[in-house]
């Protein structure tokens, strides 16, 4: 292996990729690639170090799990009425740690329902027995869109054939 020399506080320090023998007095509250950056190291190799020389684990990166947890449970009676989208956007991370961190907790937070913004016609309605393009074009949508739905709900799809006159 590879030894280079690196000087760290004005001493001379053997290191040795990816295993670096850092001094004890290091302030390992930092994170590894904070502490990479200002040593010119890879992160890894400081991970290494940390764990040679038996240092507390690196700090996770950002605001930490239970400081998102400790804001969102704040919240309190409002949860229910809040949607996971609000929460996020209050407290400032994913929807998926909010839906988490509520599960966890045993909270339920309010849910949207899903609006159609196309009036379907009724199962029964003689519009199903147009084709998709014309159904598309009478309700402002896709004809993808109305295949996907007769799909969902099981309405067979109508398909014009072109008859050809004296066959």
């Amino acid at each position: 292996m590879k030894r280079s020399k690196k000087v760290i506080n004005y001493e001379v320090v053997q290191t040795q990729v990816p295993v670096i023998w850092l001094e004890k007095k290091w302030d390992w509250s930092m994170n590894d690639s904070q502490i990479a950056r200002v040593l010119g190291f890879s992160r890894q190799a400081i991970w290494s170090a940390r764990k040679a020389c038996k240092a507390p684990k690196s700090p996770a990166k950002g605001v930490q799990n239970g400081t998102y947890k400790e804001q969102i449970l704040a919240y309190g009676d409002r949860i229910p009425s809040m949607t996971t989208s609000e929460i996020a956007a209050e407290v400032g991370c994913s929807r998926g740690r909010v839906a988490y961190i509520l599960k966890e907790n045993g909270l339920q937070p309010a849910i949207t329902p899903r609006v159609s913004k196309i009036d379907w016609p009724e199962r029964n309605d003689e519009a199903w027995g147009l084709t998709n393009e014309e159904l598309a074009e009478r309700l402002g949508t896709t004809p993808g869109y109305v295949y996907l739905y007769r799909w969902r709900k099981g309405i067979p799809s109508v398909k014009r054939v072109l008859v050809k006159e004296g066959v």
